[in-house]
């Protein structure tokens, strides 16, 4: 029974670890879109559009840099009221981002509209482009959102604005939230982003830290105030770290059941061949081979691991998806998931199990028939 035990928690640890991997996975992948990119600025900074030049123009480091009315991680936001099919409102939060096409550069966004970002520079005096959960969440249904101006679907939006590209979804915050709906609002750099106070800045990889001194003292030379910057792939990192944590610390219960059913198998294992011994040397007398000994002793261990895994595995699956109801963006239980436990117990046994009979065949009964 205390086998069967080990090797049921150690089965649902391996496959608690398994999903977790995947969901850390996710928002790694999520969080790519950040990765090398830095922001800074705040309503008491001076206006950046100069700053943004001199980068361009003297650190190489720098892929691109784009000025904006407010950071990205820190969006202004405004609420909005949802109306509910039972009559009642949701409210929910509307991102807003002032910025021109740089940005898409900077988050390594495309349109997903049939358009191009210089044929929306030409047809709208002031267009705006919103992501995926905007258009699930104010657009009716049936309706191309495309030309239309902003307040025909929310009517606290800018009348001069008009709708005129998708973007994909990107995350501000904890995959734990479903991604708010957004609005990129595209102006120009040398009118409404003139006195813009924030920028965000696309770093190449190699030499990241010789670009950041060198940003550091641009900065310095032209405003005199140190440089304070935000990673941004760090900072987003930060807002899943709760599961971060948790999943390091999943890894190292995980790794810690898993040595310890090997040590168990291992003492369990050596006891109980030293006490068949002289059965294995009688089987062997009557013609028994190798893989009929190997087989007769690895067979128990093989059904207490078989019937662990029945036992636990579906326990463990019920109390996985449960937890996975947390996220809003989330893995779902596979296949491999599954059998990857029932692999990780069997592999165990038949590795500690198999080189113990295989000594055991090789030394123990030979000296056995001897002696007989």
């Amino acid at each position: 029974m205390l086998v069967l035990l080990q090797f049921a928690v150690t089965g649902g640890l391996v496959l608690a670890t398994g999903v977790a991997a995947r969901q850390q996975k996710q928002i790694m992948e999520r969080a790519s879109c950040y990765e090398g990119r830095i922001e800074f600025g705040d309503w008491e900074t001076p206006p950046v559009a100069p700053f943004r030049e001199e980068l361009l123009r003297k650190v190489p480091g720098v892929i691109t840099a784009t000025v904006s009315g407010g950071r990205v991680l820190n969006a202004l936001m405004s609420m909005l009221e949802l109306p509910k099919p039972d009559g009642t409102t949701q409210s929910a939060f509307l991102l807003k981002f002032y910025s021109d096409t740089t940005l898409l550069d900077i988050l390594n966004l495309r349109l997903l509209t049939g358009t191009t970002l210089q044929q929306i520079e030409q047809n709208y005096a002031h267009p705006a482009l919103v992501n995926e959960s905007y258009v699930r969440t104010l657009v009716p249904p049936g309706i191309s959102p495309i030309g239309h101006a902003l307040r025909e679907f929310d009517a606290k939006a800018d009348s001069l604005y008009v709708l005129a590209g998708v973007v994909p979804d990107f995350p501000v915050n904890s995959l734990e939230h479903e991604i708010s709906p957004a609005v990129i609002y595209l102006q120009k750099p040398d009118q409404e982003l003139a006195q813009a106070t924030c920028m965000q800045i696309r770093l190449a990889p190699e030499h990241r830290e010789e670009t950041l001194r060198q940003i550091a003292e641009v900065w310095e030379e032209m405003y005199h105030t140190p440089f304070q910057y935000t990673d941004m792939h760090r900072d987003f990192l930060q807002r899943n770290v709760r599961f971060i944590s948790f999943f390091r610390i999943l890894t190292v219960y995980a790794s810690i059941a898993l040595l310890l059913t090997a040590f168990g198998i291992f003492g369990i294992s050596w006891y109980a061949m030293r006490q068949r011994v002289r059965e294995m040397a009688i089987r062997k007398v009557y013609g028994a081979g190798k893989r009929q000994i190997l087989w007769l002793l690895l067979k128990p261990f093989l059904v207490y691991a078989l019937g662990a895994y029945l036992v636990g595995i579906p326990l463990a699956a019920w109390a996985v998806t449960r937890w996975l109801e947390q996220f809003a963006y989330r893995v779902s239980l596979s296949a491999f998931d599954l059998l990857l436990p029932l692999g990780v117990l069997l592999g165990i046994s038949f590795l500690i199990v198999g080189v113990q009979a295989c000594v055991l065949l090789r030394n123990d009964v030979v000296r056995s028939l001897k002696t007989e």
